[in-house]
């Protein structure tokens, strides 16, 4: 992601982002916590599911820009679904943010 100069610690500050616009009201912050693997049930499955899928499908980006083969790619990527799902007990966050644009009273 720094290659990319992708911010990845944006979410934590989602929130202050869209309080200081102006032209936003009633903002409303959810956030909804997601978890990896059977611990959380069928959802948690799915999650799992979608970042193996996930990393199958970054395989040919990543590969090459970290100079490994495709093995040893498969190893990690096998090693990290299994680490997330049972060891860790991983999870994410969601957020979702709802709000208003600010319309003033025009007066005639």
């Amino acid at each position: 992601m720094r290659i990319k100069n992708i911010d990845i610690t944006l979410t934590p500050r989602i929130e202050e982002m869209f309080i200081t616009d102006t032209k936003l009201v009633n903002l409303e912050h959810h956030v909804k916590t997601i978890p990896f693997g059977k611990w959380g049930g069928k959802v948690g499955k799915l999650m799992a599911e979608d970042l193996f899928l996930l990393t199958q499908a970054v395989a040919p980006i990543i590969i090459p820009l970290w100079g490994i083969g495709a093995n040893q790619y498969q190893e990690f990527a096998d090693g990290l679904v299994k680490e997330l799902e049972v060891e860790r007990r991983a999870y994410c966050n969601i957020h979702t943010i709802f709000a208003q644009k600010y319309e003033p009273y025009h007066y005639i």
